[in-house]
C-alpha cells in the first residue's frame, strides 16, 4: 500500500474514534438537556397552577377590599391632635379643609377617630361630635363614657377621622364598653364591701382596745379612790381584791386562833376553878367536923 494510503487510513481511524467518542458525549448531553428540559416543564406546569391560584386569591382580595372600601366613607387626616383630661380633643383640622361643616338644618356631624398606635398602625377610640369648628381646627366631644385616665392614652399627633367606619367596629366598642362597667361595677362593689369589712374591723379593734382597757388598765384615766379599777384596770382590782381578801383571811386566821388559844385558856381556868371549888367544898366539911 503506497504510505500516503497508510496515512489517509490511520487519520480515519483516529476520525472515526474521534467520532464515537463525541457521539456517545454528545448522546450523554441530549439525555441530560432532555431530563432538565423535563423537569423545568414540571416546574413550569406547578408555577402555571400556583399562578393560577394566586391570581384567584389577587381577585377575591381586592372585591373584598372593595366591598371594605364601601363600608368607609371620607377620611381626613388631623394633624396635632390632643385630648384633654375630660376626654375633649382639638383636631387640626377645620372648615377651612371641609371638615366639620354640618349641612344647614342638620345635627353637628359626628366623626370616628383613630388614634396612632405604632408604627403605620392605628387604634379606633370611638365616636366624637364635632362642638366647634373654626379654621384650621375643630373641638369634639366624646359620645361615649370616658374612663378616668383613659385621655391619657390617647397619643397626640396626627389622628385620622373618618366620617363613616363599618358597623362591626362601633359595636364591639360598644359591647367591650359595657362589660368594663359592669366589671368596675364590680370592683366598686367589692370594694365597698371591703371598706365595710374593714370598718367592721377598727370597730371590732376598738372595742378589743376598750375591753383591754377594762381588763388591764388606762393609764390616762382619771383615778377615782371609789371605783379603782377604771385606771389600774379589773385585772389588777381583782388582783389587790384576792391580796385584801387573803389578807383577811389571814386575819380572820389568826383571830380564830387566839380566841381558839383564850377559849382553850378560859376552858382550864373553868376546869382549875371547878376542881378549886371542888376541892374548897370538900374541905369545908372537914373544917366543920372537926369544930
Amino acid at each position: 500500500m503506497h504510505t500516503l494510503g497508510k496515512v489517509f487510513l490511520g487519520i480515519n481511524v483516529i476520525l472515526v474514534v474521534a467520532a464515537l467518542l463525541l457521539t456517545s458525549k454528545l448522546v450523554n448531553t441530549r439525555n441530560y438537556w432532555m431530563q432538565q428540559v423535563g423537569l423545568r416543564e414540571k416546574t413550569i406546569e406547578q408555577n402555571d397552577v400556583q399562578i393560577a391560584e394566586k391570581t384567584k386569591q389577587l381577585q377575591q382580595l381586592q372585591a373584598n377590599l372593595v366591598q371594605q372600601r364601601l363600608s368607609w366613607d371620607t377620611m381626613f387626616l388631623a394633624p396635632n391632635s390632643r385630648p384633654d383630661a375630660q376626654g375633649n380633643i382639638t383636631v387640626g383640622v377645620g372648615p377651612d379643609q371641609g371638615f366639620g361643616i354640618p349641612p344647614e338644618g342638620s345635627p353637628p356631624p359626628i366623626v370616628h377617630v383613630f388614634v396612632p398606635s405604632g408604627e403605620n398602625s392605628s387604634v379606633y377610640v370611638g365616636p366624637f361630635q364635632v362642638t366647634a369648628a373654626r379654621g384650621p381646627q375643630t373641638q369634639l366631644a366624646p359620645m361615649f363614657r370616658v374612663f378616668e385616665g383613659e385621655p391619657t392614652t390617647w397619643t397626640p399627633g396626627t389622628w385620622r377621622l373618618w366620617q363613616i367606619v363599618p358597623s362591626q367596629a362601633p359595636s364591639r366598642v360598644v359591647e367591650l364598653t359595657n362589660d368594663i362597667v359592669k366589671k368596675r361595677e364590680a370592683v366598686t362593689s367589692r370594694q365597698n364591701t371591703l371598706a365595710l369589712q374593714q370598718k367592721a374591723v377598727e370597730q371590732a379593734q376598738e372595742h378589743l382596745a376598750s375591753h383591754q382597757q377594762e381588763l388591764l388598765g388606762n393609764p390616762q384615766a382619771t383615778e377615782i379612790a371609789e371605783v379603782p379599777e377604771v385606771r389600774a384596770g379589773l385585772v389588777a382590782a381583782l388582783r389587790d381584791a384576792e391580796a385584801s381578801r387573803n389578807a383577811s383571811l389571814a386575819e380572820l386566821d389568826r383571830l380564830r386562833r387566839e380566841v381558839d388559844q383564850a377559849y382553850d385558856r378560859l376552858t382550864r381556868l373553868v376546869a382549875q376553878n371547878g376542881r378549886l371549888v371542888q376541892d374548897e367544898a370538900a374541905a369545908t366539911p372537914e373544917l366543920s367536923s372537926a369544930r
